[in-house]
C-alpha cells in the first residue's frame, strides 16, 4: 500500500512519488543542453602564443590581413631594396652627402654599396631611421624627411613596387594601394605656367586647354612600365613566383600638400582625366580638391 503525506491541515496530500514525478517533469520536457562549443583552433592559437613575443609575431605574420591604403611607395620601400635596385642599374652617389647624384668626380657607385659592408650600413642609416639617435639641431623629424631627397632618384617605381608588393604578400595581406606622381614633373611645369585665381574648375579648364591630356598618355606608359617591371622582377606567371603575385596592387595619385595650388591642382586633373581602372584615387589638400577629386572619379 502507498503512503500519503499528511497535509499542514491534515487532509490527505498528494503521493511522494507524484510529487517527484511533478518536479522532474520540466526537466524531461526540456530540450537537451547544447553541447559546449569548442574553442576556435585558431583562437586557441592565440591565446597559447600570446605570451611569447617571437610566437606571437610569427602568428600574426601568418595570419591573413584586409589591405594597406595610402601608402607612399618611396618611403614604404626599404634602404637596402633601393640600393639594390640602383646598383643594378648603375646609379651613383655623394659619399659625403650620402644622395644619390650623377656618375661623374667624386661620386661612388652604389654597386659598391653591395659587396662593401660599412658603405652599405652608411646608405641604410642615411636612408631609413635605422640606429637614429636624435642629436643636438637634427631631429627624428628632420632626419626622416631629409632622407627622401638623399635616396630620391635610386630606384625606379617597378623596382620599389615588386619590394612593397612582396612584403605585402609574405605578410598575407590581399590588396595595396600605392602612392606615385604621374609625370609629376611635366604636370607641374604645366600648372605652375597659369594663374591661380581661386576658382578650382576655371583652372580645370585653363589646364586642359592648356594641353593637359597631351600629357597622360606618358602617365599611362609610366603605370604600364612599372606594373611590368613590378611583376616581372616578381616571376608572377613562373613556378619561381614570389608572394607579391597574389596581392591585387591599385594606384593614387600623389599630391605634394607644400606645393603651390596650380601643382597641386594639375596633379588632381591629371589623376582624375585618367582613364584607368588601376588609378582608383587622389589624396588632397583641401576641401575643394576633394570635391573636385570625387566628381572627376564619379
Amino acid at each position: 500500500m502507498l503512503g500519503y503525506q499528511s497535509g499542514i491541515s491534515g487532509e490527505m496530500s498528494v503521493p511522494r512519488f507524484l510529487l517527484v514525478c511533478l518536479a522532474l517533469l520540466p526537466l524531461a520536457c526540456a530540450p537537451p543542453a547544447p553541447a559546449p562549443v569548442p574553442v576556435d583552433g585558431a583562437a586557441a592559437r592565440f591565446e597559447a602564443a600570446r605570451g611569447s613575443p617571437p610566437q606571437l609575431r610569427a602568428f600574426l605574420a601568418r595570419m591573413p590581413k584586409g589591405a594597406d591604403l595610402h601608402s607612399h611607395l618611396s618611403g614604404a620601400a626599404y634602404a637596402e631594396a633601393l640600393i639594390d635596385a640602383g646598383a643594378a642599374a648603375g646609379r651613383c652617389v655623394d659619399p659625403v652627402r650620402s644622395a644619390v647624384a650623377t656618375c661623374g668626380g667624386t661620386t661612388r657607385k652604389l654597386a659598391d654599396a653591395v659587396t662593401n659592408y660599412d658603405f652599405r650600413t652608411a646608405l641604410v642609416d642615411a636612408w631609413s631611421m635605422r640606429s637614429f639617435v636624435p642629436s643636438s639641431g637634427v631631429s627624428g623629424h628632420d632626419h626622416f624627411f631629409g632622407a627622401f631627397a638623399r635616396f630620391g632618384g635610386a630606384a625606379d617605381m617597378g623596382d620599389m613596387a615588386a619590394d612593397v608588393v612582396d612584403r605585402a604578400g609574405a605578410q598575407h595581406e590581399r590588396y595595396v594601394e600605392l602612392m606615385v606622381s604621374f609625370q609629376s614633373g611635366a604636370v607641374t611645369a604645366l600648372g605652375n605656367r597659369l594663374a591661380w585665381t581661386g576658382d578650382p574648375a576655371d583652372f580645370r579648364r585653363r589646364l586642359i586647354a592648356a594641353g593637359l591630356p597631351a600629357l597622360l598618355p606618358a602617365a599611362r606608359a609610366d603605370l604600364d612600365a612599372g606594373e611590368a617591371r613590378m611583376r616581372s622582377l616578381q616571376h608572377c606567371g613562373t613556378p619561381a613566383a614570389t608572394p607579391g603575385c597574389a596581392v591585387t596592387v591599385r594606384w593614387l595619385g600623389q599630391v605634394t600638400r607644400s606645393n603651390p595650388p596650380q601643382g597641386n591642382r594639375s596633379k588632381t586633373s591629371a589623376c582624375t582625366l585618367q582613364d584607368s581602372v588601376e588609378v582608383v584615387g587622389v589624396p588632397s589638400s583641401d576641401l575643394a580638391a576633394d570635391l573636385e577629386a570625387l566628381a572627376g572619379f564619379g
